[in-house]
């Protein structure tokens, strides 16, 4: 079972602004479409700032740091899963395996920053991604 992080960008740009409303509804499209990728590539992915955004509100600070806090617990847990299938699990056993995809067509933001410094420092393998082969810049 490969488990997939994704890290993909939602309510701020890469130079640390805020989206407009359209620029976070683009974020969550493209969002959709890395989660989309993962599947094609037989991952099984998960993607707090698809899911989270449905129940709190990005644009309030203290909603926002709930929210990726909790996609932060998700991602250890299922460090943890990987670390425990790959000692104790029997031959016959599922094997979890786990990384973070890192989807960087539009950029990298501070909230993805601050998610590769969390998922690197539990020990987790990093993959870029690119949904498009030359340079893209997604736009309202």
């Amino acid at each position: 079972m490969k488990l997939v992080i994704v890290e993909s960008p939602l309510g701020t740009k890469p130079d640390g602004t805020r989206c407009t409303v359209e620029e976070m509804a683009i974020n969550q499209e493209y969002a959709r479409k890395c989660v989309r990728d993962c599947f094609d590539r037989g991952e099984h992915p998960f993607a707090s700032h698809v899911f989270y955004p449905l129940v709190l509100d990005d644009t309030v600070p203290k909603e926002r740091e709930q929210g990726m806090r909790a996609g932060f617990a998700w991602a250890y847990a299922a460090a943890c899963a990987h670390a425990y299938s790959a000692r104790h699990a029997a031959p016959s056993a599922v094997r979890v395996t786990v990384k973070i995809a890192v989807y960087v067509d539009n950029g990298i933001t501070d909230g993805m920053k601050k998610g590769i410094a969390k998922h690197e420092a539990a020990g987790l393998h990093f993959e870029y991604r690119k949904l498009y082969p030359e340079p893209h810049t997604l736009t309202p």
